[in-house]
């Protein structure tokens, strides 16, 4: 019953919006009567279904920077504790950084690209102090001079 339930398209978009939402995988699986590794050996071996979980986390960690916001406005206005505030800007930084590291995460992910390029240079002297040569005679020579 299991497989067929994930053989439905709109399984896994229902999923994936409640996820993005909010809900964790594990009490979605519990709500559709799915085994959870089963569910998530499946979402594993397909590349769709692994990127549309994917953009779902996305989402949810953008759903959580929004949070931030707005718990910063409600302890502005004093209608939360600063503690309290502090406590769950800190828990929502933590989730979206664990849903999206590349916005959110501490690290930087920079792609270097390192090139030696003493022969260019070798050969851009070269022809620089060649002589010049046209049909065969000298027009100029530089190390004549």
């Amino acid at each position: 019953m299991a497989d067929k339930k994930m053989a439905d398209a709109f399984f896994w978009e229902d999923l994936f919006t409640r996820v993005s939402h909010g809900l964790s995988i594990q009490e979605y699986a519990k709500t559709r009567d799915v085994p959870y590794k089963r569910m998530m050996a499946r979402i594993k071996e397909n590349e769709a279904l692994s990127q549309g979980l994917d953009e779902a986390k996305h989402a949810r960690a953008w759903g959580y920077f929004e949070d931030v916001d707005r718990v910063t406005d409600l302890v502005e206005d004093g209608k939360i504790d600063p503690n309290a505030g502090r406590v769950v800007i800190q828990s929502r930084q933590w989730q979206a950084k664990m849903m999206n590291r590349q916005d959110f995460g501490d690290r930087q992910q920079v792609e270097l690209k390192v090139e030696d390029v003493t022969q260019k240079h070798l050969d851009a002297v070269r022809q620089m102090s060649a002589p010049e040569v046209v049909e065969g005679e000298v027009v100029r020579d530089e190390n004549d001079a």
